[in-house]
């Protein structure tokens, strides 16, 4: 029993040591997230997954989430395509800055800068290619915020 133990064990450090980066990302993101696609997916297709929206404005929809008022939104061009997605961990298992530092490497995270909106709150780890930034609060744990895709 106790070797099956240590098997499973040593099984999953090492798919964790050797996660690509998709995989990875596969984790950050929330599972009401995945099906989504920047320029692709369409209002009709975010309220299928997500419902109808607690707030409608112009070119945004808003929910509400574990009764906090719109840490979800999603923002569309003129012809309803979803260009940004906004999402603000709730409850969800913390993700540090540090495990994302560590995951993707010097070259793979921009500069951490502060939040120029909230200084002394956030840092920003922006990833241009992957057209997301991550807000991590700006405390002892440094812990994963906010997501915005755009």
């Amino acid at each position: 029993m106790k070797i099956y133990i240590l098997l499973v064990f040593l099984s999953f450090v090492a798919a964790n040591l050797f996660a690509t980066e998709a995989e990875i990302l596969n984790i950050l993101i929330p599972e009401k997230l995945k099906p989504l696609v920047l320029k692709k997916s369409t209002r009709i297709e975010v309220q299928k997954i997500w419902g109808k929206p607690d707030l409608v404005e112009k070119n945004c929809d808003y929910y509400i989430k574990e009764g906090i008022k719109y840490p979800v939104s999603f923002s569309y061009d003129q012809s309803d395509k979803l260009i940004k997605i906004y999402y603000r961990f709730v409850s969800e298992k913390p993700i540090k800055l540090e495990q994302v530092k560590m995951i993707f490497g010097p070259k793979g995270v921009a500069p951490v800068t502060e939040d120029p909106q909230n200084k002394n709150e956030f840092f920003l780890v922006n990833m241009p290619e992957k057209h997301l930034v991550l807000k991590f609060r700006q405390s002892e744990h440094q812990l994963l915020d906010t997501l915005i895709m755009e």
